[in-house]
This record gives structure tokens, C-alpha cells and sequence, in this order.
């Protein structure tokens, strides 16, 4: 098989450009496959800026009915634009520990 190429045979730019836009079109945000892959919760402004600096979120970090599963790994988002703030868990005293955070932009 050449470079580029499919069964031996190289790929036009038009070829190439096409598959370029079919593998982007395939492309799923982070937001949509941790939403997709995980159970969530939503997190309030003041507690999405906690999650961002890795601290450690109680309850009242999370909207009213929004937090997270008590047991396993959650995605947060944040309660204005649905970004994902952080990946994260119960730590087993109470409150939720951040294993992952994200900034925007």
C-alpha cells in the first residue's frame, strides 16, 4: 500500500479532503461523551470555580437536585453553559473530590 493511499492507489486532494471532513464529522466534543459515558452532575458558579482549583465540593457545590451519583465516577458541568468542568467522585467522607478538572477556551 502506498502512503496515503487506499488498495495500493494514492488519494487526489479532493480525496483527502473529503475523508478529512468525514473524520471530522465523526469527532465527538468531551462534553457530549462524558455526558454519553457518565452519570453527572451540575455545578453551581461558586462551585465550579472550587472544581477548576481542584478543591475539595460539598452538596451545596451542586445545583438543587443536580448533584452527582453518591458512588462512581461523575462528570460535573458547570450550570450556565454546560461545559464540563471536571471529572470527579465521592471521597468517602461526605463531600466530592476532583480527579480531573478542565478549563475553558
Amino acid at each position: 500500500m502506498k502512503e496515503g493511499g487506499r488498495d495500493g492507489e494514492r488519494l487526489s486532494k479532493a480525496e483527502l479532503a473529503q475523508e478529512g471532513a468525514r473524520l471530522r464529522a465523526a469527532l465527538v466534543s468531551m462534553e457530549d461523551a462524558a455526558r454519553v459515558a457518565l452519570p453527572s452532575g451540575t455545578l453551581t458558579a461558586d462551585g465550579a470555580v472550587r472544581a477548576r482549583h481542584g478543591k475539595r465540593l460539598g452538596e451545596g457545590d451542586f445545583g438543587s437536585g443536580r448533584a452527582p451519583p453518591a458512588s462512581g465516577v461523575g462528570a460535573w458541568f458547570d450550570d450556565t453553559e454546560g461545559r464540563l468542568v471536571a471529572i470527579g467522585e465521592e471521597d468517602g467522607a461526605g463531600g466530592f473530590g476532583v480527579l480531573r478538572g478542565f478549563v475553558t477556551g
